[in-house]
């Protein structure tokens, strides 16, 4: 027997990984466009306290959405007992709470919790439609291992055991879905595609594009956090300032850093904050900037979202990044809102050359194309799209 969309009364969607402030963007859009896609039904969302704290935070109170506090494994904790422990009881809770409800959604997996979880899941009786994403691990599909035991529990290997009827993977864009059915076309077929969800709060957001005058006033700004990326993001303005010594631009770290980092290039990139920064410091300082360049390039954004490239569109910022498979694909997708180049002398070029043939007029384009792709992720635009693949699905015949 079938059950129709509309009687979906109850979701629940857990998050069994990270802690903190980790995640807390994504899984907050995730919880808007669960509500948006089905409005009438009650949502519940299991999570570290500290990461409820966060993302109940973010949402609005009239949502009614429901957290309660979980134990999750910690990050210290490898692949012993304890881990193994601390797995296991997560999707215990988890099982418990697809029996109450129609709908189910997992917000990340380690490598150990999603072997766990697709062994509960084919050896229990339950058939409620769940979906899962797998974030950073998925890029190790493509990594052969040498050793038995991990081979054995690769993401890659996993996902090649037999599929629990209940569970389907999310793919946060086309050309993810595209990389794993290169790299495996076993996996492909368990993913639906569907785009990543993204927002902040619009008192947070610039109301209009900020136009520099001329090109001595731009900003060009790096998104990084805890100091990720700032060797680099120092190497390339480096790499300009010798192209272009006379310049009066500015360079900037949006995030923080640790000050023996932040001491090691010089003050290149201004004054960095030795503590994470708020949403509000952080929409401050990004929202200052003209253009943003990226250097997530390496191969595992060929195989998950970047939320910097996200947080871009958010505030209407063009940007020069290095070339990946997610990062290309989004930004060909909206024409206007960003060029990719393959290296970082490339990229320097870029920025060289954005400098010398900066145009307020062109640039003000290039902020509203930005505007566009933010809309395309806006909970409530991807909220239709989640509902055709439940809707799709549960009409398939996804039995009770």
């Amino acid at each position: 027997m079938s059950r129709p969309a509309a009687e979906i009364r109850r979701i629940v969607a857990i998050e069994p990984v990270v802690e903190g402030y980790a995640h807390a963007k994504l899984n907050t859009a995730l919880l808007q466009m669960l509500s948006a896609a089905f409005p009438r039904a009650k949502l519940r969302f299991l999570a570290d306290p500290s990461h409820l704290d966060f993302v109940l935070g973010s949402l609005d109170k009239e949502l009614g959405i429901e957290g309660e506090p979980i134990e999750i494994p910690r990050y210290d904790q490898r692949e012993g007992p304890l881990r193994i422990a601390g797995e296991l009881a997560w999707t215990r809770r988890f099982r418990e709470e697809l029996y109450e409800s129609q709908l189910g959604l997992i917000c990340g997996f380690s490598q150990l919790g999603l072997a766990i979880t697709k062994l509960r899941l084919l050896m229990s009786s339950n058939r409620t439609p769940t979906w899962g994403i797998i974030h950073a691990i998925l890029a190790k599909v493509a990594v052969h291992e040498t050793s038995l035991p991990r081979r054995i529990l690769s993401p890659g290997a996993t996902l090649r055991w037999p599929q629990p009827q209940a569970l389907r993977f999310l793919a946060l864009g086309p050309s993810i879905a595209e990389a794993l059915r290169s790299v495996d076309p076993r996996i492909a077929p368990h993913f639906d595609t569907l785009p990543v969800p993204w927002s902040w709060p619009d008192e947070l957001l610039p109301t209009a594009p900020v136009v520099p005058k001329n090109r001595d006033s731009m900003v060009l700004a790096v998104v990084g956090g805890g100091g990720a990326r700032l060797p680099e993001a120092a190497e390339v303005a480096r790499g300009f300032f010798r192209a272009r010594p006379d310049a009066r631009c500015r360079f900037e770290y949006v995030g923080y850093a640790h000050p023996e980092v932040t001491r090691s290039i010089g003050g290149l990139l201004g004054e960095l904050p030795a503590e994470p920064l708020s949403d509000a410091d952080f929409a401050k300082q990004l929202g200052r900037a003209t253009y943003v360049f990226g250097l997530n390039g390496d191969a595992k954004y060929d195989f998950c979202p970047s939320s910097a490239l996200h947080d871009t569109f958010s505030f209407s910022k063009p940007s020069l990044q290095l070339e990946s498979g997610y990062i290309t694909e989004r930004l060909r997708a909206f024409p206007g809102t960003g060029e990719v180049f393959p290296s970082l002398d490339a990229l320097v070029s870029g920025l060289v050359r954005t400098y010398d043939e900066y145009d307020p007029e062109e640039y003000r384009e290039q902020a509203t194309a930005t505007r566009r792709a933010a809309a395309a992720h806006e909970p409530l635009a991807v909220a239709p799209i989640f509902r055709a693949l439940v809707d799709s699905r549960i009409g398939a015949g996804v039995p009770e």
